[in-house]
């Protein structure tokens, strides 16, 4: 990092690791504390992949749609939605997902 500490915020973490099966693939973790205020995606995701982002995640007071810096905008996924034919809604599912606009990685 020529001798500059990465910052980040208090109480999260960013760790990268590879699959072993196969051809090697590389996958980004990203983590808050309970104790963390900062709202993941916004806060900490978004600001790393420095891409427009889809999230499908149980809202909270904290969590909206974010327009505010051009390429990097935060976009909520609409409930119900429909995947293959599967049809799911934020009140019965638990996962939290994102994929960037373009595709380009899954989380």
């Amino acid at each position: 990092l020529n001798g500059e500490t990465p910052i980040h915020p208090p109480f999260s973490s960013k760790q990268t690791i590879k699959t072993q099966a196969g051809a090697p693939v590389s996958v980004q973790i990203f983590s808050k504390s309970g104790r963390s205020k900062y709202e993941i995606y916004q806060k900490i995701i978004s600001k790393q992949l420095k891409k427009t982002i889809k999230v499908w995640s149980r809202r909270d007071k904290k969590l909206k749609t974010n327009c505010k810096i051009p390429g990097r905008h935060i976009l909520l996924v609409s409930s119900p939605i429909n995947v293959d034919g599967q049809a799911s809604s934020l009140e019965k599912d638990v996962t939290n997902w994102l994929i960037p606009e373009n595709g380009d990685i899954f989380c």
